[in-house]
């Protein structure tokens, strides 16, 4: 349960990628789905397997496994593959989600840290690619006023709030507009769903 000082969609046990590092972007595409699904129509292991096969089938289809599976997505890329995996969703699962990029234009670290805070206080998650420092792809899901926390396939569990910044700071974690993605989920997506499943 979340604690009083922590802010954002419900957190849901992460699916983990293991030594496949590679394969983070595709991890935090589900584990984005499975977070904000959480509250009213969790993902249940078949689903999540269900979405990594239809991931996985179209990255081969691009012919980007191989290079993804050994080198990692650019954002440009996770971006395209989180709005098919939102179609697979939708189409085989009957639940909708809505992927979107903040607009461009002037990106300062204010802007960026406010754009977060609005997503995740309006119940949806950020997949988030972490420059820099790890060159990861996960998913914030909360905050607390130090803290952002995640719902990680590497098992990360929060990242200092003070480490952000934009791509041209400092700080540990460098952020773009373009690494930045909201995943929302709209309203009335919830399906009969046999408790036993």
């Amino acid at each position: 349960m979340a604690s009083k000082r922590e802010r954002g969609a419900q957190r849901a046990a992460p699916y983990r990628q293991g030594d496949l590092d590679g394969l983070c972007g595709l991890y935090a595409v589900i584990n984005a789905f499975a977070a904000v699904l959480a509250h009213t129509a969790p993902l249940s292991r078949p689903e999540a397997r269900l979405l990594f096969g239809a991931g996985i089938a179209w990255l081969e289809g691009r012919k980007q496994l191989r290079a993804v599976a050994i080198g990692g997505m650019e954002d440009e890329l996770v971006f395209a593959l989180a709005r098919h995996m939102a179609e697979s969703l939708q189409k085989w699962l009957g639940r909708t989600v809505d992927v979107s990029r903040p607009r461009p234009g002037a990106w300062r670290r204010k802007a960026l840290l406010a754009i977060i805070d609005a997503a995740l206080d309006d119940g949806h998650v950020v997949i988030a690619g972490l420059g820099h420092t790890h060159e990861h792809v996960s998913v914030i899901v909360g905050r607390t006023p130090s803290r952002y926390m995640l719902n990680d396939s590497d098992g990360l569990r929060w990242i200092a709030r003070r480490s952000i910044g934009t791509k041209h700071s400092k700080r540990r974690h460098r952020l773009g507009p373009r690494d930045i993605i909201i995943v929302k989920r709209l309203t009335g997506t919830c399906p009969d769903r046999n408790p036993d499943s």
